[in-house]
């Protein structure tokens, strides 16, 4: 028979000026270093995070971010950011050396957002993210932690949705042809 289901979990490496140091310090407010960048597409924003390569991270990333959503989306790639680098300086703790692991499906919390920005925000309100690392198609570049969201005929709404799950509703986008 089958086991019990084993957590997805990203097998990533560490480089060695963090492992010497095996004791990270997330700094707070961690806005003040890790931010968020937006470029507009066709199909809506992408939204890559820039700093988290200084703590031996892969910068978070997320495709087809609707319009109405972008900056509450900034603020949840900000407190992923902040949560995700307290589980790699556990696991760098953790690690025998050379690579770290860490879970691909992350719970974070309204909390975690207002924390990266050095305020306190409310705990109970809470989404699970799943992660998937994509390297970069040369060899030189480096890869990134894509935000994967539910599987869904309409990823907007999804988008929309875990913003409102995490924070107080959000405007809508207006309807093609609406205006």
């Amino acid at each position: 028979m089958y086991g019990p289901a084993v957590e997805p979990t990203l097998v990533l490496p560490v480089p060695p000026t963090i492992e010497r140091a095996r004791h990270l310090r997330v700094p707070t407010p961690l806005a003040e270093r890790v931010l968020v960048l937006t470029s507009p597409g066709r199909r809506g924003f992408w939204c890559t995070t820039t700093g988290l390569r200084e703590f031996g991270l892969p910068e978070l990333q997320i495709h087809r971010v609707p319009r109405a959503v972008v900056v509450p989306w900034s603020w949840i790639l900000t407190g992923l950011a902040l949560r995700l680098l307290e589980l790699w300086a556990e696991a760098v703790r953790r690690s025998d050396g050379g690579f770290a692991l860490l879970p691909a499906r992350v719970e974070l919390t309204a909390d975690d957002c207002a924390r990266a920005y050095g305020e306190r925000g409310p705990g109970a309100r809470r989404v699970g993210l799943t992660l998937r690392f994509d390297p970069s198609p040369n060899m030189r570049g480096d890869g990134f932690l894509t935000v994967r969201p539910p599987p869904s005929r309409d990823r907007s709404a999804v988008l929309v949705e875990i913003c409102d799950r995490l924070f107080d509703r959000v405007p809508r986008e207006p309807r093609a042809g609406l205006r």
